[in-house]
């Protein structure tokens, strides 16, 4: 069992603290990291477009829906940013986290993510899922640790997070570092030690997880009904970098589809598509042996070869 919690600061923490524990431990909580006077507004703004479930479930009503079709990863669960709402798109932007931001990927850091979540307990057993890192989302090749080509993510907690309100379980670098990130999903029948060594994020509303790409983590089902879980997820990364970004074609398609895509592409369509040029310094041998797990049908050495001399 690992025994070191994880890293957790206050809003007066230096940024370098704070990226000096996530490049050991994977992640880190800033707790209390909105203050509570903007955390009531946050909390108003998120309210008025996901009320108490009573309400939503008859607003869904009147719409025609059925609210026993929802699940945990319904669309009508989620929101992308902006959101028309002053605090709700503030909040990523608060001058702490982009001074982390600026800290570990530099100064020309962006912010590549802003997403509400909407967590009902009349939903929790459908939350929970098998730990697995967010790289899939924000980018269709390996993760890298290098700064020029790295995602970081954030976890707004805008509602307390106990252990009946679904927390997120991380595993900290130091359990997981030798495991492949593909395949994406990790089973507890097949990798009971991570599950073993995972630890729940309970934190008080205005709180934030911060982590990186390769951290394994997992949503776990919510116990008590009453509770709902406000959530915003934000992510910054690096400008101008053809292979990362929210929202971005090959990024937002992760899958079957997207992996026969890349497979079918020769030298020329995979760098139109987005690849980095094979004389790239993302290439290292994590990320060459990472991306051919992710495409095994792909000739990757022979497209790193077409312009090598």
């Amino acid at each position: 069992m690992y025994r070191v919690a994880i890293p957790t600061f206050t809003g007066k923490a230096s940024p370098s603290e704070v990226t000096a524990a996530m490049a050991d431990y994977g992640c880190v909580v800033l707790i209390e990291a909105v203050a509570k006077d903007f955390l009531t507004a946050t909390v108003s703004e998120f309210s008025s477009i996901y009320p108490p479930w009573d309400d939503y479930a008859a607003r869904l009503t009147a719409a025609g829906e059925n609210p026993g079709d929802l699940t945990a990863d319904s669309m009508s669960l989620q929101l992308s940013g902006p959101f028309g709402k002053p605090a709700l798109d503030a909040v990523p932007l608060l001058p702490l986290i982009q001074s982390v931001a600026t800290e570990l990927l530099g100064p020309a850091a962006v912010l590549l993510q802003s997403h509400l979540w909407m967590k009902y307990g009349h939903l929790g057993k459908s939350f929970e899922l098998p730990l697995h890192s967010d790289f899939m989302n924000h980018t269709f090749l390996y993760p890298s640790d290098d700064p020029r080509f790295q995602v970081i993510h954030g976890i707004v907690y805008y509602s307390d997070v106990t252990l009946d309100d679904g927390p997120t379980y991380i595993v900290p670098r130091e359990v997981s570092r030798t495991e492949w990130l593909v395949p994406l999903f990790k089973r507890r029948a097949q990798l009971p030690y991570l599950y073993d060594n995972e630890i729940p994020v309970t934190v008080p509303a205005g709180s934030i997880l911060l982590y990186t790409s390769k951290l394994l983590h997992r949503a776990s089902l919510m116990r008590d009904e009453q509770r709902q879980r406000l959530t915003h997820f934000f992510a910054y990364g690096p400008p101008d970098v053809s292979w990362l970004g929210w929202g971005r074609w090959l990024c937002s398609q992760p899958g079957l589809a997207r992996q026969a895509f890349i497979e079918r592409c020769g030298a020329a369509a995979l760098r139109r598509s987005g690849f980095p040029d094979p004389a790239s310094p993302y290439w290292t041998q994590e990320t060459i042996e990472g991306t051919s797990l992710m495409y095994p049908g792909l000739a990757l050495d022979d497209y790193l070869r077409a312009r090598s001399g």
